[in-house]
């Protein structure tokens, strides 16, 4: 009799682990799941925040969602919650079904949100083990209709995660994943930037958000800076001044090295920039022949003082 008890457990411990391996036990039909693909947060009266969701309307399915318009490519449900955890169960409690949040892309801060509660939704979040870490995160000004929609697109596409991926598409590369904006918080005397800009559909400044203090905003000149220390160029427009004439060169990436040393008690740093680009315009003095053509760095010295060097794009 024991040996019959024991095999009938260990059947039933298969057959339990084999539930919980094949996936299944927590798959929806369609009609009762949403999926997130955008989430928006501004911040609300009495210390709670404001969560807008913004899912895809599937056209093929309209009969299950009677109050949507089959024209629309997003609708969107908001809630008033202290958390994110709490958000997700309210909004399941509007719509009746169960919100997916697997395929998040995008998750957009208000730029009035303070880094204490931008630190704290991007912690909650990423706790979430299944919840996908490399979701673009950015800054808005506050906005009512805080995702662009594009009418021209067939289907529905989230147009920061179409701007961000393509990374030379830009100058400079801004995207923020969600795991590297996780992993900036927790590292001691780093400040997480998140892409930021006055034109929704044109990102193209950062939010910095300090550790002691309000978060601010880079002018378009900082971030450029920024973002050749980081290494973060893809095609850069340079033009230069020089007594003789101006010059430009394209496809310039620029690449930094660091050191940091402790000098008599007060901290130096050092940054060597390397410039590397393509001439495209000179001075009709100078001479350039096939081998100068490309600009292997840029040599202060050839260049006075005060001479302006300007990025372009």
């Amino acid at each position: 009799m024991t040996k019959a008890w024991r095999r009938m457990g260990m059947a039933a411990a298969v057959a339990t682990l084999a539930g919980l391996l094949a996936g299944c036990w927590d798959q929806y039909p369609l009609a009762q799941r949403a999926s997130a693909l955008v989430l928006y947060v501004s911040s609300a009266p009495k210390n709670q925040m404001s969560w807008t969701f913004y899912f895809p309307n599937p056209t093929v399915t309209t009969g299950s969602l009677a109050n949507i318009s089959g024209s629309q490519q997003f609708f969107k449900l908001t809630t008033t919650a202290s958390s994110l955890l709490q958000a997700e169960d309210d909004i399941e409690t509007k719509m009746a079904r169960r919100m997916y949040m697997g395929q998040l892309e995008t998750i957009i801060f208000s730029s009035r949100v303070s880094t204490d509660q931008m630190a704290a939704v991007i912690e909650g979040y990423n706790r979430v083990g299944n919840w996908p870490k490399d979701a673009y995160v950015l800054a808005e000004k506050p906005n009512p209709q805080p995702l662009p929609i594009l009418p021209e697109q067939p289907v529905p596409d989230v147009y920061f995660a179409s701007y961000f991926r393509c990374k030379s598409c830009n100058p400079a590369d801004l995207s923020q994943p969600a795991w590297r904006v996780w992993d900036d918080l927790e590292t001691p005397g780093v400040s997480p930037v998140l892409p930021y800009g006055t034109n929704p559909l044109n990102p193209n400044r950062l939010m910095v958000y300090r550790q002691f203090g309000r978060a601010y905003a880079m002018s378009r000149r900082q971030t450029l800076g920024w973002s050749q220390l980081m290494n973060r160029t893809s095609r850069l427009t340079i033009s230069l001044k020089s007594p003789q004439g101006d010059y430009a060169a394209h496809n310039v990436k620029v690449r930094t090295k660091e050191r940091i040393q402790m000098i008599h008690g007060r901290l130096q740093v050092a940054v060597r920039v390397r410039v590397v680009g393509n001439l495209a315009e000179w001075p009709e003095s100078v001479d350039v022949t096939p081998a100068t053509e490309a600009l292997p760095s840029y040599d202060p010295r050839a260049c006075p003082a005060g001479t302006p060097v300007t990025p372009v794009g």
